[in-house]
């Protein structure tokens, strides 16, 4: 017994030397969605970590100097580098740095992505749509729709600025800054997060006008009033010199 555990000791320390076993320190994780009108959302994710040994940093170094842009490229930095909205992601920027105004051995990895159907909605009125987040895309928890944020860990979720009666159930858990809700670890929950959009009466009507302007155009019809139009014109005119 003694002899293995002498031996697994040897093979740990085999391990630490060559560089093959990393013990990243993830210190925070921000995670922020921003909702679209149209049900989309813009995401960034951002994991502050630590470099705890010398191969550590030259690991991290030599993987920006490479200019990685894939997530498998940096994912052995921390656990929580990952997508954190199922669905299907697009336009992927990802930028590794070091944070040296913090310390010699901090560093950050920051995921920007696009995510579509975010939020439901459907219309209440010709001026009014009612918004639903869908939280079981957000993979905070152990489960769909839950949200487990550890210590120095914040999940913000930016509304349109124009978003009013929102309503997150229940309240406890969260804070609202204006049209910005914010999660804080440490916490575990699930909630139920609704809102409402109303554009003006002038913004309608204005909506009504190109509607049917670009259906007129699409149809032709638009272009035979403005040649009878013309026809009109020309007729007066010609009237007119007589």
């Amino acid at each position: 017994m003694a002899k293995a555990f002498l031996l697994l000791l040897s093979l740990l320390a085999l391990l630490s030397v060559s560089g093959l076993l990393s013990a990243y320190t993830d210190r925070a994780f921000w995670l922020g969605v921003h909702a679209r009108p149209d049900g989309s959302a813009y995401v960034v994710e951002k994991t502050l970590l630590n470099l705890d040994t010398p191969s550590e940093v030259d690991a991290f170094d030599f993987v920006v100097r490479e200019g990685r842009t894939d997530l498998g490229g940096w994912q052995k930095f921390s656990r929580n580098l990952r997508y954190h909205l199922s669905g299907s992601v697009f336009n992927v920027s990802i930028v590794g740095t070091r944070e040296f105004g913090t310390s010699f051995t901090s560093a950050s990895v920051t995921l920007e992505y696009d995510v579509d159907n975010v939020t439901s909605y459907k219309s209440v009125s010709s001026r009014k749509t009612a918004y639903a987040v869908d939280t079981r895309r957000i993979l905070l928890g152990t489960k769909p729709g839950e949200f487990r944020l550890d210590k120095n860990q914040v999940f913000s979720l930016y509304l349109p600025t124009d978003a009013v009666h929102i309503r997150v159930s229940p309240e406890a858990g969260n804070s609202r800054d204006g049209t910005t809700l914010r999660w804080v670890g440490s916490t575990v929950g699930s909630w139920e997060i609704t809102f409402e959009r109303e554009i003006s009466l002038a913004d309608e009507v204005n909506a009504f006008f190109t509607q049917s302007y670009r259906a007129l155009a699409s149809s032709g019809v638009l272009w035979l009033l403005l040649v009878f139009a013309v026809a009109v014109v020309g007729y007066k005119v010609v009237q007119s010199r007589r």
